[in-house]
């Protein structure tokens, strides 16, 4: 059975979340949609995911000393947010990252960009912010 063939079979037989967890999937990749269905499904992957979210989320108790720091921290960020979709098959709430970015940031950071610490805020744009700062200070400091 070819992949198409699979993806068609698994639409076809599927109701409901499992379906949608199927159509998900880009280019009709039936083995794709199959990973996709036992991920979410599989009765181990309720363990997976929360310590996938438990190790996103433990960021915010190790807040950066200094903007070097807060660059290391953005870094484990965006590795820890691929691995909750790789585990859980969706993306960490944009609100929930941005709290956990601005608990995580040095305090000279967090100072220099509080206009962009609201709920409106897309993580895309803090974090973009932040990166500008840390590295504008700590180019500055290497050159002075």
């Amino acid at each position: 059975m070819e992949k198409a063939q699979l993806y068609r079979a698994l639409k076809h037989y599927c109701e409901a979340d499992a379906r949608t967890v199927v159509e998900s999937i880009l280019d009709d990749d039936g083995l794709m949609a199959w990973r996709a269905l036992y991920t979410r499904y599989s009765a181990s992957s309720a363990a997976e995911h929360g310590k996938a979210l438990s190790e996103f989320t433990v960021i915010a108790t190790k807040p950066a000393k200094n903007p070097e720091g807060t660059k290391a921290v953005v870094m484990e960020m965006d590795r820890k947010t691929r691995n909750v979709i790789d585990v859980c098959g969706k993306d960490v709430d944009d609100t929930y990252k941005c709290g956990i970015l601005i608990q995580a940031l040095d305090p000279i950071t967090k100072a220099h960009t509080a206009q962009w610490h609201h709920i409106d805020t897309p993580y895309a744009v803090l974090r973009q912010r932040v990166l500008e700062f840390a590295n504008t200070v700590t180019s500055v400091t290497a050159s002075g």
